[in-house]
């Protein structure tokens, strides 16, 4: 049946209507076929009883005179109807008296009379019934005829029924071809329409109306779809024009304040460099000077200690203290400054070697502390082998210098994390709040007095820069009384 699916829609209402009238003519013509196969045969019944009972009055008086010659002449008047095959007449002992036998009959007729009644064949009806005379039976009549006359009908009515079908189918065609277009052309003007929406994507098409039943109702329900989807485009395409519009002047504000970043980095940077060259220079510069103010309070304080009263003995050892911590305070300074424009360019290090010479750098503290500083075996990274040397040596001098009661223990380890090594730096010191952890990577940031724990505040803000210049990060973990443990990150590669 595929191929009737993939039929038109006119095709297949032609074929329908044609297929439906046909087989109302076809069932009309054999009920009417039926009904003749079904009467015909009790008709030719009736119609030789009548004659066989015509012919038996006909042949008593031969009979009762034993007059064989006359009945054959009574019987011989059956030719005149085509039908009848043979007659034969019985006397009342049964036996046959006279007969008749169309010609070209090769069939004998039984020596016996048959028993009453009717029989019939697949091409024969006979009729069998008693001779009676003044109430008395004297013979036997039997009649059998053809049925050529019925094969004839139908031949006959199969010719008419074959005619009747393919005028039927004619005529079935002819109209249905005609009347099919009310259905089929709304149908097909709507497909139509709906292709050429599909193909040039017009909205503003409409399907033509041509009723107002169902298809009607069809082709209404298919243009208001069209109408709301044409509005619905018409939106969109201003929603997406005034998107466009929105975000190309977002593009242009993006752009405008790019430009203005731009430009304040670029002034930022500028200063940047300028405040750190400044900061080198004046810290360069102001080593001479110190220097001489420096050898000079410790000359006066060499010379004159205990020679003065006391106030003079403490003004010199305030100058003499003052003095060493400029020093320190501008050295530390001039490092700060050297991250960004002294430093060296990256190479491959063994932060094993780098480890060993901490170490051997801070042996004077470590032993006066009689501290414990370990470390798990270090990997190689790519960096400025001084800096790195030095952020693991501020490091370490802060957790040696930062300690509490208990013995000093500092533990330096490394582990791979994706494209990066996560170096950690633990002690077991006093530790800080956490309020501070984010303070103390600020230069000049200090949470101790210069008499409790001297320096200059500016070793962990060396520390953040020398880890911003690799790409790295640095941060604290802390519990105050208990220790701390400072990570950073350096690329692997």
């Amino acid at each position: 049946m595929n191929w009737f699916h993939n039929l038109s829609i006119k095709r297949k209402m032609v074929l329908i209507v044609l297929f439906i009238s046909t087989v109302a003519v076809v069932l009309a013509c054999a009920a009417f076929v039926i009904s003749e196969l079904i009467t015909f045969p009790s008709k030719q019944r009736a119609s030789l009883t009548v004659r066989a009972t015509v012919f038996a009055v006909r042949s008593t008086a031969a009979l009762s005179f034993e007059r064989p010659d006359e009945a054959t002449e009574v019987l011989r008047a059956m030719a005149s109807d085509p039908r009848i095959l043979y007659a034969g007449l019985y006397d009342k002992n049964g036996l046959l008296f006279a007969k008749y036998v169309r010609a070209g009959y090769p069939q004998e007729l039984p020596g016996g009379a048959p028993a009453d009644g009717s029989y019939s064949g697949r091409d024969y009806s006979e009729v069998v019934q008693p001779v009676v005379l003044d109430g008395k039976r004297v013979g036997t009549i039997s009649v059998c005829a053809d049925l050529e006359e019925l094969y004839s009908r139908l031949r006959l009515y199969g010719m008419i029924v074959t005619l009747v079908i393919l005028g039927g189918v004619g005529v079935t065609f002819l109209l249905s071809a005609w009347l099919q277009q009310v259905i089929s052309v709304p149908i097909l003007m709507l497909a139509n329409t709906a292709k050429a929406v599909t193909e040039r994507h017009d909205y503003a098409a409409r399907a033509q109306k041509f009723t107002h039943d169902e298809l009607g109702a069809l082709t209404d329900a298919f243009n208001e779809m069209l109408a709301q989807i044409q509005q619905r485009d018409v939106a969109l395409e201003q929603a997406r024009a005034d998107l466009e519009k929105r975000v190309d002047e977002r593009t242009g504000e993006l752009k405008s304040a790019m430009e203005k970043q731009k430009t304040i980095l670029a002034d930022l940077e500028r200063s940047n460099r300028e405040l750190e060259q400044f900061a080198y220079v004046a810290s360069h510069d102001l080593q001479e000077p110190l220097r001489m103010v420096s050898g000079f309070t410790q000359l006066l304080a060499d010379r004159y200690k205990g020679r003065l009263d006391k106030d003079a003995d403490e003004y010199i050892n305030f100058a003499t203290d003052g003095a060493h911590r400029m020093r320190a305070l501008i050295h530390d300074l001039l490092q700060y400054s050297r991250v960004g424009t002294r430093g060296k360019g990256f190479g491959l290090i063994d932060c094993e070697t780098a480890m060993t010479q901490v170490l051997m750098n801070l042996h004077v503290a470590i032993e006066e502390q009689h501290a414990e500083v370990t470390h798990d075996p270090l990997p190689k990274v790519i960096g400025d082998d001084v800096q790195i040397g030095a952020l693991l040596q501020n490091l370490v001098s802060n957790a040696l210098k930062f300690h509490g009661e208990r013995t000093v223990r500092v533990h330096v380890a490394a582990v791979r994390q994706g494209g990066d090594w996560l170096f950690s730096v633990r002690d077991n010191g006093i530790g800080l709040a956490k309020e501070h952890f984010d303070r103390i990577f600020e230069i000049f940031q200090r949470l101790h007095s210069h008499a409790k724990y001297p320096g200059t505040g500016i070793g962990l803000a060396i520390c953040k820069k020398i880890v911003e210049r690799h790409g790295g990060r640095i941060w604290v973990e802390s519990e105050l009384g208990k220790g701390s443990t400072f990570f950073f990150t350096i690329g692997a590669r």
